[in-house]
């Protein structure tokens, strides 16, 4: 794609969350820089509200890489009050930002329907009237949260009303599920609906580094992601306990199951938590794990509205891949996924013990090639060839 003088920059709003999810944005983002040439960011990085969290007070930095410049906004990390710092914090970069910069910036992305990153991409405008505003919708925000309070409830609710007032004021979207494009009544003719992507060197990395590990005298489970009982974690857990000293059950990732299974990880040495890893420790945790595993309830309605990125790492390296059946996840995708159907306790543990010693090596050689669909079919480069013609 050949790009006019004036495109040569970019602007990005940034809301940072899972790893998985940071991970597969960024992928996109130094791709899209090859473009555009350097990326200025503002991000946010999502934590638990204190007590929750030990971290009352997050203090924002600066950094540079090869692919731009970035900040991080800071705030006071208490519940309501974290949304207002963020807002002022942030509101304060953007007015730097833009007094610096020229005309030659004229597109900014908002990653996730975010109100306060919304906001601060409409007053950015205001400052310069030309810029073109892309809006990646990742998952949908009022599905995202379970067991939510009334005041909670009610907040969501405003806060929606809030960003669909706002999505007028935007050129194009870059959406990951197409029941968001309905649901949000979206009727912009430059929507792409992308579920996300993998470079193709990163997923060839992947793919060399397993090792094969049905040659060990257990079959380890991976799963990783947010430990939450609306992900069906603590029924994993149950289902998962009874199986025998041959499986392992292996976790990243944090929420509020992090003490629950910290006491079944006492009691029971086939349980382990890894916690919060770096991507160069997950991918080698990734390398010794046997088989993936995918969790969510199925018939919450965040199932229907998001996707999960994970995925791409997982399809790499050519391992079994059990995962709840989502309405997210594009047929596509069936050949290469072994789908729990509910997420009971017998269902779930059934399905783990069909991944015997005896039955994973076949279980692995009958799979389809699912390195070869991710690249002929996710690599980052043919994703932003097909973003760049929409926006």
């Amino acid at each position: 794609m050949n790009l006019s003088d004036n495109e040569k920059c970019i602007f990005k709003l940034n809301n940072i969350g899972l790893l998985s999810a940071y991970t597969s944005q960024t992928m996109l983002f130094n791709k899209i820089s090859k473009y555009f040439g350097n990326v200025l960011s503002i991000n946010s990085y999502r934590i638990s509200n204190y007590p929750k969290s030990s971290i009352l007070f997050y203090r924002g930095d600066s950094w540079k890489d090869a692919y731009g410049e970035h900040t991080s906004a800071s705030y006071l990390n208490l519940p309501f009050i974290s949304f207002i710092t963020k807002f002022f914090s942030l509101f304060l970069k953007v007015r730097k930002i833009a007094s610096k910069l020229d005309s030659n910036t004229n597109i900014v992305f908002v990653y996730s329907m975010n109100s306060v990153f919304m906001l601060l991409a409409l007053f950015f405008k205001m400052l310069k009237p030309n810029v073109k505003l892309v809006l990646i919708i990742p998952d949908h925000p009022m599905h995202m949260r379970s067991n939510m309070s009334f005041f909670i409830k009610i907040f969501k609710q405003l806060d929606i009303f809030l960003q669909k007032k706002m999505l007028g004021n935007f050129n194009s979207f870059i959406v990951f599920s197409k029941y968001i494009i309905d649901d949000l009544g979206l009727q912009n003719d430059r929507i792409i609906l992308h579920e996300g992507a993998i470079d193709k060197s990163t997923a060839i990395s992947i793919a060399e580094k397993q090792l094969n590990n049905y040659l060990n005298d257990k079959v380890i489970f991976m799963y990783s992601g947010v430990l939450s009982s609306s992900y069906k974690i603590d029924v994993l857990v149950e289902a998962f306990e009874n199986l025998g000293e041959h499986y392992e059950l292996w976790f990243t990732g944090q929420g509020e199951l992090e003490k629950f299974i910290a006491v079944k990880a006492s009691k029971n040495s086939n349980i382990k938590h890894f916690g919060v890893v770096d991507y160069n420790k997950l991918l080698d945790l990734q390398s010794r794990a046997s088989v993936f595993l995918n969790m969510r309830d199925p018939l919450s309605l965040a199932s229907k509205f998001s996707f999960p990125s994970k995925l791409f790492e997982y399809l790499c390296t050519g391992k079994p891949i059990i995962s709840v059946k989502m309405d997210g996840i594009p047929s596509e995708y069936n050949p290469y996924l072994d789908f729990l159907y509910d997420v009971e306790v017998q269902s779930i543990q059934n399905k783990l013990q069909s991944y015997s010693l005896e039955s994973y090596e076949h279980k692995k050689k009958i799979r389809p090639d699912s390195l070869r669909f991710i690249l002929d079919n996710k690599t980052i480069d043919s994703r932003v060839n097909k973003i760049l013609e929409v926006i």
